[in-house]
């Protein structure tokens, strides 16, 4: 986790300059979480984090929506809500106890640049597409079982509450490996991208550029609004796209 946590710093010190004038939204939400007779402070603020970051990811989705990517791929809700939750990193900002009550305060910047990049790159990428899609499946079944285990423990004595703990338990740490996984994948994509931005340049060859950064992500077709009805093979690394006009490098994105 450390080793992790230590990439992604390197990486956004890396890619902070590239996004310094960038359009950045914040959204914030506040969840109140109470403390029940079987719960643990640690448990509740757990379980708080988990929805108040729900919370702000439904927003978050929600202003996704109104997205030139968003609208050009004709997002459904389910791709909004995935992709949605794959692009973004949510923090605890603030959090206080009131008696048995926790207020825990939730957020997440949207980088409007970053995330219609990775919306374009996702969507070259069906095999990536599914794989966000069955993240966020298993996340959600994984969050109604724990619903379910919550109001049960709020009805059990204190002897029949430790094998449901342990089951919440269980619950919220496969959440957070399938957190930790999906953050991976950004990650190598960001690293990836930032790569092919510093070493191809234009009018490189496609054996040069598959020579420095191996095989590409995924291949398509575009035809970019500034270049006319001209259409380029296009191959992607992370979320930069290579444009080739015949089998020369013409434009970086």
């Amino acid at each position: 986790m450390q080793k992790m946590s230590l990439l992604f710093s390197i990486l956004l010190l890396i890619y902070t300059p590239c996004i310094a004038n960038a359009e950045i939204k914040t959204i914030t939400a506040t969840q109140s979480c109470k403390m029940g007779d079987n719960d643990s402070r640690n448990e509740v603020l757990r379980i708080c984090a988990i929805e108040a970051g729900n919370s702000v990811l439904k927003q978050a989705a929600s202003y996704v929506a109104t997205l030139d990517a968003a609208k050009h791929y004709r997002l459904s809700p389910k791709e909004l809500k995935s992709y949605t939750a794959a692009a973004l990193r949510v923090k605890t900002t603030d959090q206080k106890w009131s008696d048995m009550t926790v207020a825990m305060t939730a957020a997440t910047d949207i980088d409007v640049d970053f995330v219609e990049k990775l919306i374009t790159r996702i969507k070259s990428d069906v095999p990536l597409q599914n794989q966000f899609n069955e993240q966020q499946q298993q996340k959600e079944e994984l969050e109604r079982a724990l619903a379910v285990i919550q109001d049960k423990l709020k009805k059990s004595s204190f002897s029949e509450a430790d094998d449901l703990r342990t089951e919440r338990n269980t619950a919220i740490g496969k959440i957070a490996v399938i957190e930790t996984k999906k953050r991976e994948i950004i990650d190598g994509i960001i690293k990836k991208s930032l790569d092919a931005k510093k070493r191809i340049t234009v009018r490189m060859t496609m054996k040069n550029v598959k020579s420095l950064l191996g095989e590409s992500d995924a291949q398509t077709y575009e035809s970019p609004p500034d270049h006319g009805d001209k259409t380029f093979y296009v191959w992607y690394y992370g979320y930069t796209r290579i444009y080739f006009d015949g089998s020369n490098v013409a434009i970086i994105r």
